[in-house]
């Protein structure tokens, strides 16, 4: 239990019921309730609507909702995997262009539509796919700049073909009579594609997604591949914004370059910046609301109304950057927008399994199954430079089965690099890596998380946003365990993990990396930032996990008294060479580490 914590109630919520374990899970299905409670009566809302307004309100609502579902698109690239496109647009107007070039050429309007957005979905993943090669944090400027250019080049081919689009002049489609029952079916094709997304966001691409925004690093280390997550997230929020514009082609009765445009794009970025991301009320919020404000502040005045909405998304990220489905979220939730897990079912089945994941199981092997070599892992001459200067030569080590293997060396010996390459960091210039008899060289490290190999970081890596109950029962899921929720049942389990102390993180997220369960565990100065007594706990664990569950581990580090206390052997480094490999009282007789890491009278 985590002292010194507490939680205020929040309007609504009993007395001490925000403090008490489960009080949060309560409220938060008092919430879930209230949602869905909402969401029927805006579904009623919108039935009833046609027959209380006028047809030219009835028309701007329409509109409002076609761009509502252009904004949640969006939202399921910027909101849920932090894609921000700028040229979002371009999807959109693909969509309406399929519609408009279909009825241009007396074809069905329909097959234009699919048309239309299976074109916007392979687009999308086309620009994911390319702009996302480069990791890290070159990755999403990068893309930034490839979806505006998708968006520049298709106004340009919009503009430049009159004979198929009509030029810069558009071209008309039939509009259809809103009160005569286009709303309605506008509608319909808004609740199945939020069903839909909802259905699918609630199981393990959801999870996925979840993961991948709170922490990349960490997702990937439990075999969640953040660029395959990102991509497939795009690629929907691409065929979703086409969607819309399939809908609005027969809503405006004309789609004209501008439908792909960077001023459509700049306004769905306000609109969801406005309403919220990360939901199903803020885009729709956003877009209704601002919808309805350019019609009133539409002719003379739309250059106010664009001013206007320039200075409301400046206030609005800058204040509340959750947008205003966010204030209201934390206003019911006593304060917290913390991110919730979607209730999972396991997604790596152990018996039987297929797919990607069933593959790794059975590459892994059962432990200690007959024929199962002993030796757990081989690095053969691993060589890696940085520009010109050699970090690792011609390293070579064995792990076997159960045992605990420490990495030491002085600073600038090549320790950290690597345990990098043994984790698929970065790939080594020459050499290879050999696991359960597979070598696994050029796998990236979700592909080796898969494969029984897990990681710990210098920094403890956990989900900061989320709470620690949702960290475990995340690892457990995506290790195909659906066991309890948390291990540790406590006032803790509704904190979000990044309010824990240095040591409680790194206890999570040892309890994150063993829901593998994993055959190997690559530790980076785990003892690092911990007190004595942390350290000697942490020592203890460790130490008996090993010899409990078989799994064998690499660790770096300096405590030279949490190394005597755990490694079975102890590999010395210096200069990106192995200098000795024994006990710790071997190696520390051994002239050439005296010489380079314990010193000369040592």
């Amino acid at each position: 239990m985590l002292a010194g914590t507490s939680e205020a109630a929040s309007p609504g919520t009993a007395p001490g019921e925000a403090a008490s374990p489960g009080g949060r899970a309560r409220r938060d299905a008092r919430l879930g309730r209230l949602g869905v409670a909402g969401a029927a009566a805006a579904v009623v809302a919108l039935l009833v609507l046609p027959f209380g307004v006028n047809p030219v309100a009835l028309s701007i609502v329409t509109l409002g909702l076609v761009y509502g579902l252009f904004t949640y698109g969006l939202d399921l690239s910027w909101g849920r995997v932090g894609l921000i496109s700028v040229g979002q647009a371009a999807f959109f107007g693909l969509g309406a262009y399929g519609v408009a070039i279909a009825e241009r050429f007396g074809v069905s309007i329909v097959l234009g539509a699919v048309a239309g957005v299976l074109l916007a979905a392979g687009i999308g993943a086309l620009v994911a796919a390319l702009s996302l090669q480069v990791r890290g944090e070159k990755a999403v400027p990068l893309f930034i700049l490839f979806t505006l250019a998708v968006s520049q080049l298709l106004t340009r081919a919009a503009t430049s073909m009159p004979e198929t689009t009509g030029g810069s002049n558009g071209s008309t489609v039939e509009r259809l009579p809103v009160v005569g029952g286009y709303y309605l079916v506008v509608g319909v094709v808004v609740v199945v594609v939020l069903l839909t997304n909802r259905l699918v966001l609630r199981g393990r691409t959801g999870a996925g997604q979840i993961a991948v925004l709170a922490n990349a690093q960490r997702a990937e280390s439990l075999g969640i591949g953040p660029t395959r997550v990102q991509v497939l997230a795009f690629t929907v929020a691409a065929a979703v914004s086409a969607v819309a514009g399939t809908l609005f082609a027969q809503v405006s009765g004309i789609v004209t370059p501008a439908s792909l445009g960077i001023a459509l794009s700049t306004s769905v970025l306000a609109w969801l910046a406005v309403g919220g991301k990360r939901g199903l009320a803020g885009p729709f919020l956003g877009a209704l609301v601002l919808t309805v404000i350019e019609q009133v502040f539409g002719g003379d005045l739309r250059s106010l109304y664009v001013f206007g909405l320039a200075i409301l998304f400046i206030v609005v990220v800058s204040v509340a950057p959750d947008g205003v489905a966010g204030i209201v979220r934390r206003m019911l939730r006593g304060g917290s927008d913390m991110p919730r897990l979607p209730r999972m079912r396991a997604v790596r089945p152990r018996d039987g399994a297929t797919g990607d994941a069933g593959a790794a199981i059975g590459e892994r092997g059962e432990r200690g199954a007959p024929g199962t070599p002993e030796v757990l892992l081989e690095v053969r001459n691993i060589t890696q430079r940085l520009g010109r200067a050699r970090i690792l030569t011609d390293v070579s080590l064995t792990v076997h089965r159960g045992e605990i293997v420490a990495l030491i060396g002085p600073n600038g010996a090549g320790k950290s690099t690597l345990l990098a390459a043994i984790a698929g960091s970065i790939r080594p210039e020459r050499g290879e890596i050999v696991m359960n008899g597979h070598e696994i060289t050029t796998l990236r490290p979700a592909q080796r998380a898969r494969r029984g190999l897990g990681r710990m970081f210098q920094v403890p890596s956990v989900f900061a946003e989320l709470s620690v109950a949702d960290n475990r029962r995340l690892a457990a899921t995506m290790a195909g365990e659906s066991g309890p929720d948390s291990k540790h049942p406590g006032h803790e389990d509704d904190i979000a993990a990044g309010e824990l102390s240095m040591a409680e993180r790194r206890n999570l997220e040892l309890d994150m990396v063993l829901a593998g369960p994993p055959e190997l565990v690559l530790l980076d100065e785990p003892a690092a930032g911990l007190s004595h007594d942390d350290a000697t706990s942490l020592a203890g664990r460790l130490r008996h996990t090993s010899a409990e569950s078989g799994c064998a581990m690499i660790i770096v580090e300096h405590d030279m008294g949490l190394v005597r206390e755990v490694a079975d052997r102890v590999v010395v480094l210096a200069e990106g060479r192995v200098i000795a490999i024994g006990t710790m009282d071997e190696v520390a007789e051994h002239d050439a580490v005296r010489r380079a890491y314990l010193g000369g009278d040592a």
